[in-house]
């Protein structure tokens, strides 16, 4: 199972390329669009999970090698990634890969109960414009051919493609300045966004 996991508040062309690449380089592999509702270590989302996951949907919608899934929301508390690897190893055969970038991923060592994570997932990094290399994580190996992160937790690929200078942040500050950020996610999320008046003033 390939688990793309992120706030996504909103989607975007950044988050969809990435998942596009993930898919192809892992041989066609359909990815699971899964946006968090208590996310830790950031800000919280400022727009609801019912809307965060309407817009996800929407995003699949237009991607066959995507697909939305709430499952973090039938968990009570906050949003923690080893917890939800956990939940998911019975249903993944062993073969867990949790998809993330690379600003969360220089970061991974302050995460709830990190250790844990090289014995349920292995992870690929999509790497952001201008981001600075990360370490290896203790307790991960590094490979550098994506198709073995499959054949068992504890192993990270670092992914050579540069992703989309986009970020959520900019789309909301846009948003709330009026400009047009149109180019930068899909026009079913837009108008979800513009129809219910999210991230304005």
């Amino acid at each position: 199972m390939i688990v793309f996991g992120g706030t996504f508040d909103p989607v975007h062309h950044g988050h969809l390329q990435g998942a596009r690449h993930v898919s192809e380089t892992l041989g066609g592999t359909t990815v699971v669009l899964m946006p968090a509702p208590v996310p830790q270590l950031r800000n919280a989302p400022e727009a609801s999970f019912e809307h965060r996951w309407q817009m996800s949907q929407l995003a699949c919608e237009q991607e066959e090698c995507l697909v939305a899934s709430c499952f973090e929301n039938q968990r009570k508390g906050p949003t923690r990634t080893v917890e939800t690897l956990q939940a998911l190893s019975s249903e993944s055969d062993g073969k867990l890969v949790w998809v993330l970038g690379s600003d969360a991923f220089s970061n991974i060592s302050n995460w709830y109960r990190f250790e844990e994570l090289p014995s349920v997932a292995s992870l690929f990094v999509l790497v952001r414009p201008f981001a600075k290399q990360s370490c290896i994580p203790t307790g991960f190996m590094q490979v550098y051919e994506a198709p073995r992160l499959l054949e068992r937790p504890g192993l990270v690929y670092v992914s050579r493609t540069k992703m989309l200078n986009v970020s959520a942040t900019i789309i909301r500050v846009g948003i709330r300045n009026g400009d047009d950020v149109s180019q930068m996610l899909p026009q079913e999320i837009l108008e979800h966004i513009m129809q219910h008046r999210l991230y304005q003033s």
